[in-house]
């Protein structure tokens, strides 16, 4: 993404992972809906790309926080093509660990099901772009997940 570190950031996750021309598609209509954004000054710039295997979408835009009608425009746009792709785009378990090597979603049953043999997560609660470049995929020990593995023991 070609946006200055301080852009603010929205993750979706993805069940099942969103890969192929699928993927191609859903970026390609949020790259539209953020030329849209720029045109209607909400933003001045708009990005959106996918990581850890298709399992999560990133959102990224320069400017101020994007108002809730903006949100309900993404999210209309997501129950859309989630609905024409066969994925969830809006309704996803909301962590993404990598289990095994294996990138996946899931709740915080999963996450503890899954224990030692998590290899890495993404930390869908960075602020903002910055944030998601310098820590947005680590291992499970330098999250704010592994304090959910602790609790639950």
């Amino acid at each position: 993404m070609n946006l200055p570190d301080p852009a603010l950031v929205r993750f979706v996750t993805c069940t099942p992972a969103l890969n192929g021309p699928e993927l191609t598609a859903l970026i390609r209509a949020l790259e539209l809906l953020g030329q849209q954004f720029v045109r209607e000054n909400r933003c001045t710039a708009f990005a959106a790309e996918s990581a850890c295997a298709g399992h999560l979408v990133v959102l990224a835009w320069d400017g101020p926080a994007l108002s809730g009608c903006s949100h309900d425009k993404l999210n209309r746009l997501f129950a859309e093509l989630g609905a024409r792709h066969g994925v969830d785009l809006l309704g996803a378990p909301p962590l993404v660990i990598a289990v095994e090597g294996t990138w996946t979603c899931t709740d915080r049953a999963g996450l503890r099901a899954a224990g030692a043999r998590i290899t890495a997560v993404a930390d869908t609660r960075c602020a903002n772009l910055g944030a998601w470049r310098a820590q947005g995929i680590g291992p499970l020990a330098q999250s704010w997940l592994a304090g959910l593995l602790v609790r639950a023991g």
